[in-house]
């Protein structure tokens, strides 16, 4: 019985050290709530939330901090539809529709893949190349960044972030899950 008891400790142990070396862990979740939006995000990994600015009306942009860096990962949050929402209102936005009406993310030259995952509701995900910054600063080498893009009849939301090495976000698939948590815990006000 004490070999058994002594094993099942051991895997557990194993387990537990695995999964917060690979970021699989559940850490504690904050909620960051002003007059326009509440969402939660990993207390882990940002130790703060702040106001951007106003793009547009309905448009609103927030910066996450990541802990222990000068870095900070983008999301913004739009009150309508991404056919509203992506129109080039002359304000910088992660996304917009080109002149051909295509939906471009982040950069004209990245290319987009599209998921439908409930009627009306669609995801668009992009992996630009964008300038490397990380804790060690920035870098005159491209990185690997993130975009997505979240669309529903009544309101688009978008998360941008660098994924690479030295950064936050070292796993694709990780940063990838973390984006779409983010962004589903969205409630507009």
């Amino acid at each position: 019985m004490r070999v058994i008891n002594r094993s099942v400790s051991f895997l557990t142990c194993i387990v537990i050290c695995i999964n917060c070396a690979t970021g699989y862990a559940q850490g504690a979740r904050r909620t960051f709530s002003d007059g326009r939006v509440l969402f939660s995000y990993p207390s882990s990994h940002y130790s703060s939330v702040r106001f951007g600015d106003v793009a547009d009306e309905g448009f609103y942009t927030y910066y996450l901090k990541v802990r222990d860096s000068d870095a900070e990962d983008t999301l913004t949050v739009c009150k309508g539809g991404l056919d509203r929402c992506g129109l080039d209102s002359g304000a910088v936005k992660p996304y917009w529709f080109d002149d051909g009406g295509s939906l471009v993310l982040f950069s004209s030259t990245t290319s987009v893949k599209k998921q439908v995952v409930a009627p009306g509701d669609v995801v668009y995900e992009a992996f630009p190349a964008c300038p490397a910054t990380d804790n060690e600063g920035a870098s005159a080498y491209g990185g690997g960044c993130y975009e997505l893009v979240m669309g529903s009849p009544n309101k688009t939301l978008s998360i941008t972030y660098w994924i690479g090495p030295k950064s936050f976000h070292r796993s694709r698939s990780r940063a990838i899950e973390q984006a779409k948590d983010i962004l589903r815990s969205v409630v507009m006000k």
